[in-house]
């Protein structure tokens, strides 16, 4: 049987023997040890079997991982290992636990142990043992650890798997060969998918068949596999795999949601089952991870499978939301019957751990709409229970809001009861808020006490009844109405509350009694009696009315009390309180009067106020009142009230006015008649409701118009009245009849009946009719009863009508009836029915029986105010109640924490105090409170498992935190997001410190040294903000001879750490100690910056420490077998991510960096040698796969750093190994790492090549390696980088070794001869026919070709992939040979049937390797993007696939037509692609090879960059971010080398301009930072390249559109650090845009870009620029990181344009000085020169920089000046003109300067008089030594400079100019001009000479002065004469047009005309002549015959009338002709009126 490799080691070393938590040495209590042990323990355990059944469901989001094949040595391995953990001996199953983590799982991909789940199966297995058959829970625990671990993994494979750098469509059970010859042959095997996402049972690939591939692992090195034989071709794969049926396999593999199911099931088991604090732990640590997996693979869909697998998953998952719910439950019970403090701690951090995942799980799985399904009966009272618990509120706030709408769905009561309970303890809450607060605003208090009234139902809150009512009573006297009416509510809540409205009685009570006394009122100033002010207001005295009829004695006495004193307290009050009172009560007074018979002294009272002497006491109830009282006295049943009251009522109907008049007759006016008259022996029935009469509305309104109608008979108005009041029963006619005013008709009739003068029969009887209609009205009119009652003439009517009536019981009753609905009209409600219509007249219970009412009417029953109320039997409810009264008290929860911590005890309460436990429950409930009681808990530890168990519960908290904030969901702001920061700041580190820092000494202190290292990696890893402060703490115990690295210094040595131990014991404690130490440095390093500060600590580096002393830890061995594999993963694992981060390496105490380095280097080419080179090359096992990835990616690490650290450039020599029975040493050893199955170890093996080969001798020990093999460096590279189904990063890395391979100069060999050996002469290539070889750019070129490189890249620009993450396809080949192909692919994970699969069309070709690709999505993915072009053929992207566009072959030229299949590329491949190219256009600049797919890879460019996606990507300041932005850098640096005016990139240079807005400035991140300023670099220089070559146009256009944003970047790069090169780029762009000469199509937009304003700020975007580049020029920006001469020199370019053309800029300039600062700049160079011109020995070089800094000064005012008089007057001020003239000498010495200078002035003096008369001022005493001299001279030489001539023009505008000019003769100078003729030779120079001056002369023959100065010049006239005949464009008109303004001074107009030739020339120009000649001579003409009759005659011989006017019709007669040119329009309107005038003057 073969033996298992992994183990054979570990098993010879070790036995596995059983290990006990805790060791038992017998030094307790020795000075070294941590604390004396402790022999408590815990043992328990849990299992049960896992029986996958997978098939399709719904609501799967990722369900398999693609099948991965196995050799039969890791099958070996695997199955060796499940049988160890299915042994009998519980030791051998730890040890293999062990192994399992520490090895296996480090080694073997986590998706195997899904793909054969027997090891996961025996895990579980082991989870469901219990006592006896558990024997300690370490077992247990180790199993928690693996079950973690795997979590862990599983969730990386989920990340790797969809990663698009990483993603492979076909993974090659062997390895790809990358040799030529291989990849010419076109060689493909068989592979799997890289991503299976379906839930199909059926297998996702058939596997591999063929022969035996050599180098398996299985036969080790042989004398046959050397190098050359391990990178032959394999035929087909490996024979290992025949055994192995994958078909059967896969369908008993377990999917992802299946596994997170049995875990989530059999954990939870173990929560219920065992209540050790550290197996809780690790427990909830592992369901955390397990429901990340949830989360990843299962939707809330998953509910509505309907499948048999669908259904067991549904089943598994609800059992175990059930058995979390019965844990909870069950805790919450134990809680609350728990006394021991420790045990509550326990529990409540497990309770609230548990809560937060039954939230996490509700949340994720269950669907809102399924809750009321998917809950179980028990689940909604666990919901009740954890939405109320007031300690999980506290803790964890947000649970509530998350778990409300569940409850809502699941049970309607438990939510109400819930409900309830929260208004209880709000209002407890605001009760005690109340008690404990003074108020200044009465509004809130108000507000406060209503908030607080469900809550008055305990006995601590009654006092804020007292406190109430007496602050109201205080206040009231000095309150407005507005605090009465929001006070009144209040009071008038707390009386009708069922709990506390006796208090608030007895309260009102008291301070009525206590202010309406006599004490009281015996002083005058008193104001007690203001304080019942506050009582006085109707709802409130109604209020103690109905309290009279209660049923507690007590309540009744004090509200009948207040009422007494209210009513005879009239000389206790003062009169405005007496009077307030009378205004509010008689609304009450029916109600209390209802009381009377019953309370004696309430009837006297009342009468009392009736009997009042109305006339001289004011202070009484109005008459209205008055009479109603009297009234209702009538309704009582004591007969001596009514007659007493009877006498009153007659009073009122003699008083009445015309009473004699009216019936009845004064002797029937008896009082005890009266009193009787609404009496009834018994109450009438009210006649119930008739329902819809026959009658309609025209009918009533017929009856009542005979009644109304004057004319109508007393007998038909009676029997009409009859009518009506049939037809009122009907009462939908009310409204109708009341419309018509039918009521006050039937009064009027009433009124009318009653007087005397119409007393008959008829009349009586009418009146009983008319008594019935207003009856049936008012009863059931409510409005027309109120306002009815409120009129007192209808009171005195119906008394009247009642007695006329008298002996008419009928008629007498409807009399009766109105008066008491009248007089009761304040107490009487209506009824309503269900659709809101008044139904019933009822009155309140009292009134029925202290009235004797003539009608039976329902009665009101007063119900109390309802309340919620807390659930019967429900502890929660009143436990949540007491924690918000007793927070509510002490103000806030961290105060009362604080008491309780301090032991403040709070007041003892019978209802709401706290128990003990409940204490205790609050305190480690609190989160702040917790975490620090715990580490006090630390502090004050006596034995080590105290200590273990606070850090255990530390643990607790740190996951709770991570939990809430994780997920890559926001933050919830809550308690538990500061646990870290607590325990930061209660100095846990400085606690923990007194273990760190000493040595353990027994094997207790080692187990908590273990448990200390591994709390403090569980915070660095939950605690990411926090622990910034932490990691700079923990950087001490690094320090070179510290503890920790002690420890990682005995893991090397060979004694064990505890003497005296068994021999197996020591060992696996030593091992368990290193494990854990290596896992902390490991989480330590990656908390790390990735910079070399990061591992600074005081000055000092202390990576260097920790290197060596894992390196001493390696135990190198010559074979794979022999090493200690556990430690070596770890320790490899550390090195990993300690290389990652630059300058470790620095300050080593034992050497030098570089040495450190090389050690590394030996060591770890030792473990690659061993592990995978050694093993027959290309390994296909998965043995050692994780030391083989960590060791390559050390190597790769490590190549960085020596790179940096290396003296010179040799340091590649060291990496030359030699390799077993291969060549002498080299670099062969790194090719079979090119060829590894795992795609990091490929990619690190081409990136450790990169960095050897940046340098020459890199690369040629590179390309020696394959001087023994097929092909060479340059195909394998080449195939690699166009084998389009190889991940991105391993093509990107190939590509990258490209460039450096090209970056190196290659030496091209001279014909005949061989190039020398040290030489690097790039690519070799030999015809093994011919034996002819090429190198160098030849072999490039035939590269190139032969592997179609360029449609190779177009199809890399075709397939790009945007997105971070990828949901990859299946690839499913068929075995059979041919080209048909059939699919037995999955279906997708979004589809549940086969028929919703994406159907896949087949496409056949020459090959038989055809693929067939089906898009495997998830739900969160719409489409595969690279099933299709990234862009069609106009570079944009294209929509997204239809269902049916699956497979897209690509083009055959662009890529091999072996290969169906393409992988993705990555923004990262893009950037290095851009890059090789970029190399190759410059390198072979004119090759057709390259510029054939020119414009397809531009226009492919193109359409990749997207802006917005750069602007999404950057605000993230990821990884993702920094490659998209350098992949847009480097595609436009690309396009800038290709471009040429061929090349249309107009889209280009918008989507350019797009990524200008893209701003990151404010990011922290450095990599974020430098690749935005590259890629705005990038933009810039295409920008300007663009420009360069002829695309200007183009480039203003696209510009102008984004010029505020291109201004923005420049100015946002002048204000912070960037790269002097960003600047420059952007200054040379903004000098090339900006100058333009008016006339291109993008100048006016561009330049109206400039100067909009902007509408916030009112600033320009030229204003704003200059302003910046002010800034940088005036060096007051920010510097620059690295200096640059090319920054200031393009700064000046960009500054100097853009004031040329932008005005806002000149404002902005002029503000900020710039004027004064230049001429400044310009004088203190001056003083330089003349300071350096004194010196013996000249420095040329810097009065060279001095001159040129002045050139620069002199350039800038140039531009500044141009087009502004404004600032040229400023500049003249400024004393420019002086500082030229004192510089002349060095300007006339430097010719550049001199035409600067020479510009500057032009500019300065053209059309500014002030400016041309600075030239003219000199020093004192130097008259004739001006500036204008200066320029005279130079003007005077033989060959004169132009721009002299143009300077001295401008300066003859002005008098001072000319007068020098005259006096210094320089117009004698034209003398030389004299001998000129017609015949003369015309050379250029001459007529340049001459154009100057005739310019010259034009201008100064405008002023009269000169004009006279002109004609002193000897010959003048003849010289111009002669001139004026010369042919040509410029000497004759400028001739002409010197005479012309000649003519016009008087003086020489005879002498000009008389002159024979002039007279001739004009006439000859006057008919020939140009255009401007004419006019020219037509203005002289008419000027010199204005006012000179001499010359009039002269000109009448020349016929000059006639042919002025026929000159005039000529110009006439082309001006009525279209002329297209404005200038010539404009010339010919002057002309005609030159000739018009001519003509006049000549008409004279």
């Amino acid at each position: 049987m073969e033996e298992c490799h992994y183990q054979h080691q570990r098993n010879e070393d070790s036995s596995p023997t059983q290990q006990p938590d805790r060791v038992h040495d017998p030094g307790f209590g020795s000075p070294q040890s941590y604390f004396p042990p402790n022999r408590k323990h815990v043992s328990q355990e849990l299992a049960q079997r896992l029986s996958p059944t997978p098939e399709r469901m719904r609501g799967v989001l990722f369900s398999t991982f693609p099948w991965l094949m196995l050799t039969a040595t890791d099958k070996h391995v695997l199955t060796s290992t499940n049988n160890s953990l299915c042994g009998p001996k519980q030791d051998v199953m730890k040890t293999s636990c062990d192994f399992l983590c520490d090895v296996v799982l480090q080694d073997f991909p986590a998706e195997i142990f899904l793909q054969r789940p027997h090891i996961i199966k025996s895990l579980l297995s082991i989870l469901a043992l219990r006592p006896p058959h558990l024997e300690d829970q370490s077992l247990l625990l180790k199993a928690i650890r693996c079950l973690i671990h795997l979590c862990q993994f599983l969730s990386e494979r989920y990340n790797f798997y969809h990663d698009p750098d990483l993603y492979c469509p076909k993974q090659e059970f062997g390895a790809s060969q990358l040799s030529g010859e291989s990849s010419s042959q076109g060689v493909i095997s068989q592979s799997t998918s890289q991503s299976n996402l379906s839930v199909n049972s059926r297998p996702s690939v058939i596997g591999h068949q063929g022969t035996r591939v050599g180098g398996d692992g299985r036969a080790w090195d042989s004398p046959s596999s050397g190098v050359t034989g391990r990178l032959s071709t394999p035929r087909s794969s490996s024979s290992e795999a025949e055994s192995e049926d994958a078909v059967s396999l896969q369908f008993s593999q377990v999917t992802l949601p299946q596994f997170c199911a049995d875990v989530l099931h059999r954990v939870l088991t173990i929560c219920r089952d065992f209540n050790s604090p550290d197996v809780l732990s690790k427990t909830v640590q592992l369901l955390w991870k397990t429901i990340k997996l949830t989360h990843l693979s299962i939707s809330p869909d998953i509910w509505s499978g309907t499948g048999l697998s669908g259904r067991a998953l549904n089943d598994k998952l609800s059992e175990s939301l059930e058995i979390l719910a019965d844990i909870l439950l069950q805790t919450n019970h134990q809680l609350r019957e728990t006394t021991e403090r420790s045990e509550v701690i326990l529990m409540s951090l497990t309770y609230l751990s548990l809560t937060a995942i039954f939230t996490r799980l509700v949340t994720i799985l269950v669907p809102l709409s399924m809750a009321s399904t998917v809950l179980s009966e028990n689940l909604p009272s666990c919901l009740y229970h954890l939405i109320t618990d007031p300690f999980i509120n506290i803790c964890l706030p947000e649970v509530r809001g998350q778990l409300v709408p569940y409850l809502k769905e699941s049970n309607n009561q438990l939510l109400k009861d819930h409900e309830d309970c929260l208004i209880i303890c709000e209002a407890v809450a605001k009760a005690a808020e109340f008690l404990s607060s003074e108020f200044n605003d009465e509004s809130s208090m108000h507000i406060l006490v209503e908030l607080s009234l469900p809550g008055l139902i305990f006995q601590e809150t009654f006092p804020a009844v007292e406190k109430y009512v007496a602050h109201f009573s205080n206040r009231s006297a000095s309150s407005s109405d507005v605090y009465h009416e929001g006070a009144g509510r209040v009071l008038l809540r707390l009386l009708d509350h069922p709990s506390v409205h006796h208090l608030a009685v007895l309260a009102c009570c008291t301070i009525v009694e206590e202010a309406l006394n006599v004490s009281q009122s015996a002083d005058p100033s008193c104001q007690a009696s203001r304080k019942v002010m506050f009582l006085l207001q109707p709802s409130i005295l109604n209020s103690f009315a109905n309290h009279i009829s209660s049923d507690d004695r007590k309540v009744s006495e004090a509200a009948t009390s207040i009422l007494l004193h209210l009513l005879t307290g009239k000389l206790l009050m003062q009169p405005e309180v007496w009077s307030k009172f009378i205004e509010v009560c008689h609304p009450s007074l029916a109600l209390i009067q209802a009381h009377a018979s019953k309370n004696v002294s309430l009837g006297h009272a009342l009468r009392a106020l009736l009997l009042d002497n109305v006339a001289t006491l004011p202070d009484t109830l109005p008459s209205l009142q008055r009479l109603r009282l009297a009234i209702r006295f009538l309704l009582l049943k004591d007969n001596s009230e009514r007659k007493e009251v009877a006498r009153f009522i007659v009073k009122y109907l003699l008083n009445e006015s015309s009473s004699e008049e009216k019936l009845p007759h004064r002797a029937i006016l008896i009082p005890e008649q009266i009193s009787l008259l609404l009496l009834f022996e018994r109450p009438h029935p009210l006649e119930e409701d008739v329902g819809r009469s026959v009658f309609e509305v025209d009918s009533l309104a017929q009856m009542f118009g005979i009644f109304r109608s004057p004319d109508t008979e007393e007998s038909l108005r009676k029997s009409s009245a009859d009518q009506l009041a049939i037809i009122l029963q009907d009462h939908s006619l009310h409204q109708a009849f009341l419309a018509q005013n039918g009521h006050e008709v039937v009064l009027k009739m009433l009124n009318a009946g009653l007087e005397k003068t119409r007393q008959s029969q008829n009349t009586q009887a009418l009146v009983a009719s008319c008594g019935r209609i207003l009856r049936l009205l008012v009863h059931h009119s409510p409005a027309l009863r109120h306002d009815w009652a409120g009129d007192i003439s209808v009171y005195l009517t119906l008394l009247r009508c009642g007695l006329v009536c008298q002996r008419d019981d009928k008629a007498r009753l409807d009399f009766c009836h109105l008066l008491a609905l009248l007089v009761l009209d304040e107490t009487a409600s209506v009824m309503t029915s269900q659709d809101g219509q008044p139904m019933q007249f009822c009155l309140p219970a009292c009134m029925l029986s202290g009235y004797q009412l003539p009608f039976s009417c329902p009665t009101l029953r007063h119900t109390p105010a309802s309340y919620p109320q807390l659930p019967r039997d429900d502890p929660i409810s009143l436990q949540a109640v007491k924690v918000s009264w007793t927070v509510a008290v002490n103000k806030d929860c961290d105060r009362l924490v604080k008491n309780l911590m301090a032991g403040v005890a709070d007041k003892e309460s019978s209802d709401l105090g706290l128990s003990e436990t409940e204490k205790a429950l609050l305190m480690y409930s609190y989160p702040p409170s917790a975490v620090r009681l715990t580490i006090r808990g630390i502090k004050s530890a006596a034995s080590h498992y105290g200590v273990k168990q606070a850090l255990w519960q530390l643990s607790h908290w740190l996951a709770l935190e991570q939990s809430i904030s994780g997920g890559g969901e926001e933050r919830l702001e809550n308690q538990v997001g500061g646990v870290s920061l607590t325990m930061m700041q209660e100095d846990l580190i400085g606690i923990l410190a007194r273990f760190l820092d000493v040595p353990p000494s027994n094997p207790d202190d080692k187990l908590l040294l273990q448990e200390v290292f591994s709390f403090l990696a569980f915070f660095l890893t939950s605690s990411l903000e926090h622990s910034k402060p932490l990691v700079q703490s923990l950087k001490h115990q690094f320090k070179d001879g510290s503890p920790t690295l002690d420890l990682l210094a005995r893991s090397a040595e060979a004694t064990p750490l505890i003497e005296g131990a068994p021999e197996t014991d020591r060992k696996t404690k030593k091992s368990d100690l290193l494990k854990q130490v290596l896992a902390f440095v490991s989480v330590f390093v990656q908390s790390l910056h990735l910079s070399s500060e990061a591992w600074m600590l005081n000055g000092h580096f202390v990576g260097s420490s920790l290197v060596g002393k894992l390196l001493q830890g390696l135990h190198l061995a010559d074979e794979f077998h022999y090493y200690d594999l556990p430690s070596l993963e770890a320790t490899l694992g550390c090195l990993m991510h300690i290389t990652a981060r630059p300058g470790w390496s620095l300050d080593w105490s034992d050497g030098d960096s570089f040495t450190l380095c090389q050690q590394m280097l030996h060591s770890l080419l030792e473990v690659v040698s061993a592990f995978h080179i050694g093993r027959g090359g290309i390994a296909i096992s998965f043995m050692g796969k994780g030391v083989t990835r960590n060791a390559t990616l050390c190597l790769l690490h490590l190549s960085h750093e020596m790179r940096l650290r290396a003296p010179d450039e040799t340091w590649p020599n060291d990496w030359l190994h030699e390799v077993p029975e291969s060549t002498p040493a080299g670099l062969q050893w790194i090719i079979p790492l090119w060829s590894y199955r795992d795609p990091e170890v490929r990619a690190s093996g081409l990136g450790i090549a990169v960095s050897l080969a940046s340098t020459l001798s890199g690369c040629r020990y590179l390309s020696r390696c394959y001087d023994d093999l097929p092909g060479t460096l340059w195909t394998t590279l080449l195939t690699i980088v166009t084998d389009h189904s190889e991940c991105s990063v391993v093509r990107k890395q190939a590509v990258n070794l490209l460039i450096n391979l090209l970056s190196h100069p290659i030496t091209e060999p001279k014909e005949g001869e061989s190039p020398d050996v040290d030489q690097w002469v790039g690519p070799k290539l030999t015809n093994q026919d011919t034996q002819v070889s090429i190198s160098g750019t030849a072999a490039l070129l035939a590269l190139l070709n032969y592997f179609h490189f360029i449609p190779n890249v177009i199809t890399i620009l075709s397939y790009y992939y945007p997105q971070c993450t990828i949901q990859p396809v299946s690839v499913v080949e068929n075995s059979s040979a041919g080209s048909s192909r059939s699919v037995s692919g999955p279906s997708t994970a979004t589809t549940p049937d086969l028929s919703d699969m994406t159907s896949v069309r087949h496409t056949s070709q020459t090959s038989t390797t055809n693929q067939v690709i089906s898009p495997v999505l998830s739900e969160q993915s719409s489409t595969v993007p690279l099933l299709t072009p990234s862009f069609n053929a106009d570079g944009l992207p294209p929509s997204p696939p239809s269902s049916e566009d699956t497979v897209v072959e690509p083009r055959g030229e662009r890529a091999p037509s072996t290969v169906g299949y393409l992988s993705v590329v990555t923004p990262g491949l893009v950037a290095s692609v851009c890059v090789v190219l970029r190399q190759l256009v410059i390198l072979l600049p004119e090759r057709t090879i390259l510029i054939e797919g020119r414009g397809e890879i531009i226009k492919l460019l193109t359409g990749i960059i997207d802006p917005s996606k750069a602007q999404c990507l950057a605000q993230t300041q990821s990884l993702a971010s920094v490659q998209y932005m350098a992949m847009c850098s480097k595609a436009l640096q690309l396009t800038a080398v290709w471009m040429d005016i061929e090349v249309d990139v107009t889209k280009l240079l918008s989507k350019a301009c797009q990524l200008l807005h893209v701003s990151v400035i404010n990011s922290a991140d450095q990599p974020t930072l430098s690749s935005h300023f590259a890629m705005i670099e990038s933009c810039y220089n295409l920008l300007t390249t663009a420009i360069r070559c002829g695309k200007r146009d183009s480039v203003l256009e696209v510009a102008a559109h984004h010029w505020t944003k291109i201004t923005d970047m420049v100015i946002t790069l002048l204000r912070f650090p960037v790269p002097c090169s960003s600047r420059a780029a952007s200054f040379m762009f903004l000098g090339q845009a900006l100058s333009w000469e008016p006339g291109p199509s993008g100048f006016s937009a561009l330049q109206d870009a400039m100067e909009a304003t902007e509408e916030e700020d009112g600033t320009s975007p030229g204003g704003r620029l200059c302003e910046a580049l002010l800034s940088a020029y005036n060096a007051t920006a920010p510097p620059c990181l690295n200096h640059s001469v090319q920054e200031k020199t393009s700064l000046v370019g960009a500054l100097r344009n853009l004031l040329a053309h932008s005005q806002s800029a000149k404002q902005s300039a002029v503000d900020a000085g710039f004027i004064e600062s230049l001429v400044e700049d310009v004088k203190a160079c001056h003083c330089k020169l003349t300071n350096e011109s004194l010196t013996k020995k000249k420095n040329k070089k810097k009065e060279g920089g001095l001159l040129k800094q002045v050139k620069t000064c002199l350039e800038l005012l140039q531009n500044l000046m141009f087009g502004s008089n404004d600032i040229k007057v400023a500049v003249s001020q400024a004393g420019l003109a002086v500082v030229l003239h004192k510089l002349w000498g060095w300007i006339v010495s430097v010719k550049p300067l001199l035409n600067t200078a020479l510009a500057t002035l032009t500019v300065y003096t053209s059309h500014c008089h002030k400016a041309s008369v600075s030239l003219t001022r000199s020093p004192a005493g130097h008259n004739t030594n001006t500036l204008l001299h200066q320029l005279i001279r130079l003007a005077e030489k033989p060959a004169p400079d132009k721009r002299v001539f143009e300077v001295i023009t401008n300066c003859l505008w002005s008098e001072e100019c000319r007068s020098i000019i005259s006096k210094c003769g320089f117009l004698s100078n034209l003398s030389r001009f004299q001998s000129l003729s017609s015949k003369s030779s015309r050379s250029p120079q001459l007529m340049q000479s001459i154009t100057l001056w005739l310019k010259l002369l034009a201008v100064f023959t405008f002023s009269q002065d000169g004009q006279q100065m002109v004609m002193k010049v000897k010959d003048i006239l003849d010289l111009l004469v002669e001139l004026a005949k010369w042919p040509g464009p410029d000497v004759s008109p400028l001739a002409t047009i010197v005479l012309h303004n000649l003519c016009f001074l008087g003086a020489n107009k005879n002498k000009l005309l008389s002159n024979e030739m002039i007279v001739p020339l004009f006439l000859d120009k006057f008919d020939n002549g140009g255009l401007r000649e004419q006019f020219a001579v037509s203005s002289a003409l008419w000027s010199g015959l204005h006012g000179n009759q001499k010359v009039k005659t002269l000109m009448k011989a020349h016929n000059l009338e006639l042919r002025t006017r026929e000159k005039l019709d000529d110009v006439r007669r082309k001006l009525q002709m279209p002329i297209s040119d404005s200038a010539v329009r404009e010339l010919l309107v002057k002309h005609q009126s030159a000739l018009t005038c001519l003509l006049r003057v000549l008409g004279d």
